[in-house]
């Protein structure tokens, strides 16, 4: 980062990385932990979606500042499609994310149905 920039704009590169690979763990978590339903998938695809759509808008806006470009119809394109594949992959995350909680309860009350009741015998 140039030394000429201001402290808030150095933060703001920082924190996007930084945003950016914890997309990119969260995106491990959910590929390690795909076996807990089916609708895990959901979540690894819209997290996918959210890490890569962050990282083409990094790594655009990093290429676009090198280059000392001004085409500003092109700066803003590229944030609109990123924007759009974030607002949908985010939107697949959320549904992915209500589908396992249904799918997980599910299977704790179907599991809860398989045990024997714990009740206290009155022969204590």
């Amino acid at each position: 980062m140039s030394s000429g920039m201001p402290v808030w704009l150095q933060l703001q590169h920082v924190i996007g990385w930084i945003y950016l690979i914890m997309m990119v763990v969260g995106f491990v978590v959910a590929i390690r932990y795909r076996h807990l339903s089916r609708f895990m998938y959901l979540i690894v695809i819209g997290m996918a979606g959210i890490a890569g759509a962050g990282f083409i808008a990094r790594v655009g806006s990093l290429l676009f500042n090198l280059m000392g470009t001004n085409q500003v119809e092109t700066i803003q394109y590229l944030y609109l499609c990123t924007t759009c594949i974030g607002a949908f992959s985010w939107g697949l995350f959320v549904f992915g994310l209500a589908s396992v909680f249904r799918d997980v309860k599910f299977q704790i009350e179907m599991l809860e149905d398989c045990l024997p009741a714990n009740t206290p015998s009155g022969d204590q």
